[in-house]
């Protein structure tokens, strides 16, 4: 979506009622991945069958705080997403890619650390602003985010002041359960900007490589 302003007009005006559901917010990922970039492969040869590991948290901090990992497999266009909790940690800016490691993975079960562990590189970092809607019709969530800016990683420690930035670009994500596919069609058929499959890990490594 090129027009931030454009798309949340549609949003505010479509059929579907949509209203604020919570306030916007900040939102910071880690992308991890295998030594040979196994999830960025899959995920860039579209295969159907595919997997991302992040840690997220949200607001101004620039280092990891309290957040959850996440790993979110996709099988075709259905998405599985499970979370973990990470809580009363909070990480110094120099604080090496070992110490969040290890902190994050003492917060977690040890089946949980054990399919961590099998995701040892911390890939990407990146930020962007994103806005929560929800339909007042039917079970359908709309996220729109902006001010999208990555981070290259690969030393010892974060890097979190060296980054990319793309500010022209703009996210319009639909979500909903499969119970809502008639809805969803309905809103749809007015929808006015390109439909294509996006990974903000992708365009991230891309970006900054």
């Amino acid at each position: 979506v090129n027009s931030y302003h454009r798309a949340l007009y549609w949003i505010m005006h479509s059929s579907a009622h949509f209203y604020k559901e919570f306030p916007d917010r900040q939102v910071n990922s880690i992308y991890f991945d295998s030594f040979n970039y196994g999830a960025y492969m899959d995920n860039l040869s579209g295969i159907s069958t595919r997997k991302k590991i992040r840690y997220r948290w949200y607001g101004s901090s620039p280092s990891p705080k309290d957040g959850a990992l996440e790993f979110k497999n996709k099988r075709n266009h259905l998405i599985n997403k499970k979370i973990y909790k990470v809580n009363d940690t909070s990480f110094h800016r120099s604080a090496s890619w070992g110490v969040v490691r290890r902190g994050i993975m003492n917060r977690l079960s040890l089946k949980v650390s054990h399919q961590f562990n099998e995701y040892p590189l911390p890939a990407l970092i990146n930020r962007y602003q994103r806005a929560y809607f929800r339909s007042r019709r039917s079970d359908i969530r709309i996220t729109l985010d902006s001010s999208l800016v990555f981070y290259a990683q690969g030393g010892v420690s974060p890097n979190y002041t060296n980054k990319v930035n793309l500010p022209d670009m703009n996210i319009l994500e639909i979500k909903c359960p499969p119970t809502a596919r008639d809805s969803l069609l309905d809103l749809m058929r007015d929808f006015q900007f390109p439909v294509a499959r996006f990974s903000k890990y992708c365009v991230g490594i891309l970006a900054t490589s």
